[in-house]
């Protein structure tokens, strides 16, 4: 992890407004399970691009692994929110499907 990790960290230090770049550390944290980090870098993505609806997810799932249920479930409608607002409505095709998950623990 930490090569691809140092590759994706020199690709932010050059385009810091790439929400796929900030996506992508963000679930290479969440691979190795530190989840504080990868809940950081999903809000960079969120910052960078309110509508990408993936990164709601992956941050309800992170948020999650902390036993924080109600913030996850805060994340899955603010996700839900944005991606009705989003272009393409694929991106938010995942968070019906966390929200049950989330409601039994």
């Amino acid at each position: 992890m930490a090569e691809r990790l140092d590759q994706l960290m020199k690709l932010y230090d050059a385009d810091p407004g790439d929400p796929f770049v900030t996506y992508a550390i963000a679930m290479e944290y969440m691979k190795t399970g530190e989840y504080e980090a990868a809940i950081h870098w999903l809000d960079e993505t969120i910052k960078l691009d309110a509508g990408y609806s993936y990164a709601y997810y992956q941050k309800a799932l992170a948020i999650q692994k902390h036993g924080r249920l109600d913030d996850a479930k805060a994340a899955v409608a603010a996700g839900l929110v944005a991606g009705a607002r989003a272009v393409s409505a694929a991106h938010a095709v995942k968070l019906p499907d966390v929200a049950p998950t989330l409601a039994s623990g």
